[in-house]
């Protein structure tokens, strides 16, 4: 058994490696989905509802993890950051307690570097803080909770408070719900990270009844053990939904976070898997290949298994298939969705270092064919891992280069945002129109003036189809109540320019009129607009509202 205080070291170990590896996160500029995290996350701090008080399709518990900190320092993104590697850094150490129960000292170790790389990388995780990386303490306790009886040769009811009963009694196993319940548990408070999470749940009931099975235990207590993971799995939904119907919220919950995923995803942009041209493959693959062609090419090597890594293969294989299908569920081409599979993939490699590890103490190989090709693959795999090494070292620089470029992301999200700080008042709204940059308001330290600030879908060509008929509706309403005194002419979700009001023309009529008879280009008003105030290299688009264009225009400070 671990020791807590081995525990502890390991933990610090981690935490601190983290801090190196995932420093590129501050570098890197506020993208898209952190944008909408971060600022939903300062709302909720600040005592507002998800889904009622603002949107966004994601589910709750992205915003109430980073809100924790934002309640004690408000705006304050490296408050976030530290946080946010407090969390991962546990996922890790779980994941080597997980590791260090299946396997030996030297394939664990092994396995941690590559999962900290593999969480770390700005390939998988961008900026940080995303649903997919945060989800993950849960998904490796789920993992610990289900794989380490398998080891011990015990079914899970006995693996820690067993009540022996019934027809079971004399075979010495029992009925428990603790464990099966704390699986459930943590793998449906993964689910409130991100929903694609419980489709694992498939595959842990199959292994909880598979090896009930192997066991002798009767199809009766068999379907109880399902049942105890079951009811675990529904409890996290059960408190949120409760949550929600007594804030007289629930059907906007359910409706956002759950109606309107199914479809959103045969609203995305990329290809579906099977659909991909063979640029994009290749270049996926090498963006990726470290991560999800490692544990294929593990899958050949494996050969004949020795106990007890055999029990596991079948299962990994299954989990690691539903998180590269879950990951392409939304057909948008984005590598850190494949974050998922970090656990599954890890351990598929794991098992492969295992039983090299056996064939080298063995010192003698019970087909060479089979020893050398395991070799060869190790090999292989060596040549992936320092392919990504040079990719990770490449994104960083890239980071590094980006700081001083002058129309470079960092700086043109810093521009944009001391742009609207010197245009408003701390206490005024503001709204971005359109996907980019939504960073705008975490930055600026100003509110959105809708709840739809997370409003791209209505500019999102594949989307706007899916947009319910009172969005538009409520979007009008919340224009005329909050009435923001700075409206941001962005780029739509996916582009890098703006096209200023022909993107609302083309996307967005309904509001015209409104924005016609309340507002006015702020280069309309003066001719001093700050060569700063650009978006990659396009001068931003700011609309005044017209009552307070001559205020704001003599708070200027010009040189």
């Amino acid at each position: 058994m671990i020791s807590f205080r081995r525990f502890l070291w390991v933990y610090v170990a981690v935490f601190l490696a983290y801090a190196v590896l995932r420093a590129h996160t501050l570098l890197s500029p506020i993208l898209h989905d952190e944008g909408l995290f971060l600022t939903g996350a300062q709302m909720c701090a600040m005592g507002e509802l998800p889904y009622r008080d603002f949107w966004d399709h994601k589910p709750p518990g992205i915003f109430y993890f980073h809100s924790i900190p934002l309640r004690l320092f408000p705006f304050n993104r490296l408050a976030v950051k530290i946080h946010e590697t407090i969390w991962i850094a546990l996922s890790a150490s779980l994941f080597w307690i997980l590791c260090r129960c299946l396997f030996s000292s030297v394939t664990a170790t092994i396995i941690l570097a590559f999962y900290m790389f593999y969480t770390g990388a700005p390939v998988t995780i961008r900026s940080g803080g995303l649903t997919e990386e945060l989800a993950l303490p849960w998904l490796a306790l789920a993992y610990f909770l289900v794989l380490v009886p398998m080891k011990r040769c015990e079914t899970i009811s006995t693996y820690l408070l067993t009540l022996p009963s019934g027809e079971d009694r004399g075979k010495g196993s029992g009925v428990t719900f603790l464990t099966l319940i704390l699986a459930g548990l943590s793998l449906g408070v993964a689910g409130q990270f991100r929903q694609t999470f419980l489709l694992s749940a498939l595959v842990f009931m199959w292994v909880l009844w598979r090896e009930a099975a192997c066991e002798g235990i009767s199809p009766k207590v068999r379907l109880q053990h399902i049942g105890a993971f079951f009811l675990g799995l529904i409890v996290p939904e059960i408190l949120i939904s409760l949550y929600f119907l007594l804030h007289g919220a629930w059907w906007v919950y359910f409706e956002t976070s759950y109606l309107f995923n199914l479809a959103y995803i045969h609203g995305g942009d990329a290809p579906p898997v099977g659909r991909r041209t063979f640029v994009q493959v290749f270049q996926f693959l090498l963006n990726t290949g470290p991560y999800l062609v490692a544990p294929i090419l593990a899958l050949g090597a494996l050969g004949r298994l020795q106990f007890p890594a055999g029990r596991f293969l079948v299962p990994l294989i299954l989990l690691f298939g539903l998180d590269l299908c879950s990951a392409e569920l939304s057909g948008e081409d984005y590598e850190h969705y494949y974050v998922q599979a970090a656990v599954s993939s890890c351990l598929l490699i794991g098992l492969l270092a295992q039983s090299v590890e056996i064939d080298i103490r063995a010192r003698k190989a019970t087909g060479i064919r089979l020893r050398v090709g395991r070799m060869a693959l190790v090999a292989f795999l060596g040549i992936l891992t320092a392919t990504a090494a040079y990719g990770y070292g490449r994104d960083v620089i890239r980071l590094i280069q980006m700081q001083k470029r002058e129309h470079g992301p960092i700086v043109l999200q810093k521009a944009v945002a001391d742009g609207i700080r010197q245009l408003t008042l701390p206490e005024d709204r503001i709204l971005l129109l359109g996907g980019s940059p939504n960073s705008v308001y975490f930055l600026a330290h100003r509110l959105p003036g809708s709840r739809y600030y997370h409003n791209s879908p209505l500019f999102k060509a594949k989307l706007r189809e899916f947009i319910p008929e009172r969005f538009h509706e409520e979007f009008m309403l919340d224009l005329r109540t909050e009435r923001p005194v700075v409206l941001i002419l962005g780029a739509a979700e996916g582009e890098s320019i703006t096209r200023g009001m022909d993107l609302v023309r083309e996307r967005a009529p309904f509001m015209l009129d409104y924005l016609s008879e309340n507002y006015i280009p702020l280069e309309q008003i003066t001719d001093k607009i700050p060569a700063e105030w650009t978006w990659y290299g396009v001068f931003c688009r700011f609309l005044i509202r017209k009552d307070r264009a001559d205020d704001l225009i003599e708070s200027f400070a010009y040189e």
